[in-house]
């Protein structure tokens, strides 16, 4: 049977998937051998729901490489043995005549970038670092490295990833330039300490992801560089036109979320069904820490509606057909911590606004932006956001509120202040809520599905 490792799921087109479903399912290869809902499985033979690649990735389990062949022109590899592989490939690289004709064939047709960009620390490379620090450093700062390494760490799930580290650093950097520094500076000795020596090629990747902030350029904004000429202003247009390269719903959505609501990129993807109110069109994260804060904001029109003719029908069918792949991934997480249960971690991720992994999510946007030939990071929404709202005229506390940046107490008196009136008037939060947005909101903010 056909590994789907070894298929371009990309090339093969929904015509020739409908092709493929209905062959097997004449061969009585049912919802119940592809794990998943009858209902769902319908739907795909009645041709209302596209064939995911997931779905098909269960359909080339069940097929020779000779009936791939004939249904859509594929020709693949058969599969080999590990023993075998290694054999040749050692074969190859010992050649001298040989060996770039290996390295070019496993650049040019493995996608590496997933793997290279991302490193997961281990307990073992936090007492390598920790080990190193004691014979090369002070005391004080062997604990600020210790420190600020683990507090970035546990941010970002002990994985380091070259898509999300220069956004985490400047997310610090806006609540804390000293602590954005600490931050960088222990990660950049960390990686030139411990990941340089395992994956040198992944160490280069991670290592110029990023930059250390400075007090001394922390006054010299963006703006500068495009007065001197050194780099292009992000515009609307521009956000546009990545927004239509992108072509899956979860990625799409969750670019013009940010875009349109200026939160900070791990609060939208940490968003929950349950924080979107599409009556009042609002986004309500209700997070409140230390160190950061996000209220509420608000996103257009175009978007609630596409949220509910698209993205949420989308959105239960690729539940449906990931339920039980999740479960089992659930299974394996629940030895780490024995208070949460199986069924607690699926239906958290049932309620997730956005079910995908957010490196994945970044990965199409990225994609996106490359085909779009516009290039830019995430967190710059935020700041355009910001740009655009003081250019139109929007008072700058409701700024602040809509991204987080006000204190609890002064958000609390903006409320009392605003929304008192408004319920002793109106009667129900969601007419204030309407209310703040029609007034403070969209008189200044910007459309991103729109096409003026």
């Amino acid at each position: 049977m056909v590994d789907p490792k070894l298929v371009d799921l990309s090339k093969i087109d929904q015509e020739t998937r409908y092709r493929i479903f209905m062959y097997l399912w004449k061969k009585r290869v049912g919802s119940r051998e592809l794990g998943i809902h009858p209902t769902y499985a319908n739907r795909i033979k009645n041709r209302k729901v596209p064939v995911s690649d997931t779905v098909l990735e269960r359909l080339l389990e069940y097929l020779t490489a000779e009936e791939l062949a004939e249904l859509t022109g594929v020709y693949v590899l058969e599969k080999v043995e590990p023993h075998t592989l290694i054999q040749v490939v050692k074969a190859g690289l010992a050649d001298p005549q040989l060996r770039n004709l290996v390295i070019n064939m496993v650049m040019r047709y493995v996608d590496l970038g997933e793997y290279e960009r991302k490193y997961r620390v281990t307990e073992e490379d936090i007492k390598k670092f920790e080990e190193y620090l004691r014979k090369n450093r002070r005391k004080k700062t062997v604990q600020d490295r210790l420190y600020y390494l683990k507090v970035a760490l546990k941010d970002n799930q002990f994985v380091l990833d070259a898509s999300k580290l220069d956004d985490y650093i400047m997310e610090k950097a806006e609540e804390s330039i000293d602590k954005a520094i600490h931050i960088a500076r222990a990660l950049k000795l960390f990686l030139k300490v411990v990941v340089r020596v395992k994956e040198p090629r992944k160490f280069l990747i991670l290592y110029n992801s990023f930059t250390t902030p400075s007090k001394r350029r922390q006054l010299i904004p963006k703006a500068l560089k495009i007065l001197h000429d050194k780099e292009e202003p992000l515009s609307l247009e521009d956000i546009k036109t990545v927004a239509r390269h992108i072509e899956n719903p979860a990625a799409k959505l969750a670019f013009i979320l940010l875009a349109e609501t200026g939160l900070r990129p791990g609060e939208i993807f940490n968003l929950s069904l349950r924080d979107i109110d599409l009556e009042t069109r609002a986004v309500i994260p209700a997070k409140i820490t230390e160190s950061k804060r996000a209220y509420i904001s608000f996103f257009s029109e175009a978007t609630a509606n596409y949220i509910k003719n698209q993205y949420l029908e989308w959105r239960k069918h690729y539940i449906e057909e990931n339920l039980d792949r999740i479960r089992n991934l659930a299974r394996q997480w629940t030895p780490k911590d024995k208070t949460v249960t199986v069924d607690e971690l699926v239906e958290d991720w049932e309620e997730k606004l956005i079910p995908i992994k957010e490196s994945k999510i970044r990965s199409m946007i990225n994609e996106a932006m490359a085909k779009a030939g516009i290039m830019f990071r995430l967190y710059d929404l935020r700041s355009f956001f910001t740009s655009w709202m003081i250019q139109h005229g929007a008072q700058e506390i409701w700024i602040n509120i809509f991204q987080g940046r006000a204190p609890p107490k002064q958000f609390e008196v903006m409320v009392n202040h605003y929304l008192q009136p408004v319920l002793e008037k109106r009667g129900t939060w969601k007419q204030a809520l309407i209310q703040i947005r029609e007034r403070f909101y969209e008189p200044y903010a910007y459309n991103v599905l729109s096409t003026n």
